[in-house]
């Protein structure tokens, strides 16, 4: 599949039936997921849990347990900036600390640019959190310093590592998703499916959030031990070590959006 943003899916069979389903206004986004997961082949499930992609979950891992330690501070000081509102400061770090990751592994992929993009806003999601019980999530941009830091570094400080990578692997599968739609559907767009670019970017949209709510917060309990082990690494080894886990989790993902099922 190469790793262009551009190119366009394989000429299989099981390809040619998602671009149908493009073309169709009575598709939803379940079944063109389904249908998406149908058409994958080895090489592309395997290169979705790659090492780019395992170097990303292993530097969020990472930030959650520098912010617990060190203070949020220490982390925007290292990966980003200390002005403008904490929460998107965060986002931004966290995004900076996965590329560097990504760079130390001296491997990339279009699932290394997708998971990038999956670290920050999966960092962005967990800042924002309320504890359980507190009511709605925070807004971004009046969210506190003090909140912020308490809500992502609790995933370290509560040994709930397994949560944030959960966490991950919805935000990274939505985005493969919407990848996967966006780089085929611009040459369906005047069929009855897609009558125009907005309804283009729209469908990719929804294709996207559907992969990332069915998946979200995939149940990785019993790996805690595993990833608390995986963050004392060193950046390459931490990679290495966290890949098989990576290919366990988006496998599941895979298997739930290809029942249409939500992770239990």
């Amino acid at each position: 599949m190469g790793t262009s943003g551009a190119q366009r899916s394989p000429h299989t069979p099981e390809w040619a039936w998602v671009n149908a389903l493009y073309r169709d206004p009575s598709a939803t986004p379940p079944a063109i997921a389904s249908a998406i997961v149908a058409a994958l082949d080895a090489p592309t499930r395997q290169a979705m849990a790659g090492t780019p992609v395992a170097a990303c979950l292993g530097a969020l891992l990472q930030a959650t347990g520098e912010t617990a330690e060190a203070g949020l501070s220490a982390l925007l000081a290292r990966y980003g900036s200390l002005a403008g509102p904490p929460a998107l400061a965060l986002a931004a770090a966290a995004r900076s600390a996965a590329r560097a990751a990504i760079l130390g592994a001296r491997q990339n992929s279009i699932y290394g640019h997708l998971a990038l993009d999956a670290a920050g806003t999966t960092a962005l999601e967990a800042a924002l959190a309320a504890p359980p019980g507190a009511g709605a999530t925070a807004d971004p941009f009046s969210a506190e310093a003090a909140a912020v830091q308490a809500a992502f570094g609790r995933y370290a400080r509560a040994r709930d590592l397994s949560g944030l990578s959960g966490l991950f692997f919805g935000h990274d599968l939505g985005r493969t998703f919407e990848h996967f739609v966006a780089r085929d559907v611009p040459q369906h767009v005047g069929t009855p499916g897609v009558p125009d670019a907005r309804a283009a970017a729209l469908l990719a949209d929804r294709v996207g959030a559907h992969a990332r709510e069915i998946t979200r917060r995939l149940a990785l309990g019993g790996v805690e031990d595993e990833l608390q082990r995986a963050v004392r690494l060193g950046g390459e080894r931490r990679a290495r070590e966290l890949q098989g886990l990576a290919a366990e989790a988006v496998g599941e993902g895979l298997r739930l959006l290809e029942r249409g099922e939500a992770a239990p």
